[in-house]
């Protein structure tokens, strides 16, 4: 709905709002409510994410489409999703833990900036004129570099640490 929303509503920005907070309402109480009533499971934790991903993958491609995001914020994700699942395997299977999903707090933190990169596209498109949106959205993606590079340095050190353990 987020995504058709895009292209067909007149009020994009007042839609897409409204539609961007159930969806992470909803992703947020989901994890809440089944941590809280112990109904977690690794299928549902990588369901979960993979959610995450298309969300933040198709909104973040039309949005590249429409001109609003650059295309290296694309290939970011996909690359930041790829890392993601193979850091936490390999974590995983040398910790031999049993959880589907190994996090870290700034892989996380650039979770959430992806997240809400379709939104904030949308705001200050609506808002700013390109001249300032397109900075700004260029400064954005250069954080991103920034903060996933760190959480890949991290997430090898954590392997390594694992591997040193075995």
């Amino acid at each position: 709905m987020f995504n058709f929303s895009l292209f067909y509503e007149k009020n994009k920005l007042l839609i897409c709002s409204l539609l961007f907070l159930i969806i992470a309402l909803t992703d947020f109480f989901d994890g809440k409510l089944a941590r809280h009533y112990k109904v977690t499971s690794k299928f549902g934790s990588i369901l979960d994410v993979g959610t995450d991903f298309f969300f933040i993958f198709t909104a973040s491609y039309l949005l590249y489409t429409r001109g609003l995001l650059p295309v290296g914020i694309v290939i970011i994700i996909i690359v930041k999703f790829a890392e993601f699942c193979l850091t936490s395997y390999l974590i995983n299977r040398m910790s031999n833990i049993d959880k589907a999903l190994f996090f870290d707090k700034i892989g996380r933190f650039v979770a959430i900036i992806l997240y809400s990169l379709p939104l904030f596209a949308l705001i200050s498109d609506s808002c700013l004129p390109r001249s300032l949106s397109h900075p700004i959205m260029f400064y954005i993606v250069l954080l991103i570099i920034g903060l996933s590079t760190i959480s890949v340095y991290n997430r090898i050190s954590r392997l390594r640490q694992s591997k040193a353990n075995i």
